[in-house]
């Protein structure tokens, strides 16, 4: 499995940087909070993933 220990540094659409420079001005918030912000509704917990994780390896492992 891959490992994901390091910061993040990707491209994005330029539709949706657009979008998160402009919402950034918009609340007048800096574009890392709000990011950040963003992440947190969209996605489940960190505890919730890994729970999900290591139910996929049981499946996995139960089909093997």
């Amino acid at each position: 499995m891959a490992r994901y220990d390091r910061r993040i540094a990707t491209r994005i659409t330029r539709d949706a940087d657009n979008r998160l420079r402009l919402a950034a001005l918009a609340f007048r918030r800096p574009l890392s909070a709000l990011l950040t912000e963003v992440i947190d509704q969209a996605l489940p917990t960190a505890d919730e993933l890994t729970e999900r994780l290591k139910n996929d390896v049981s499946v996995e492992a139960g089909a093997a």
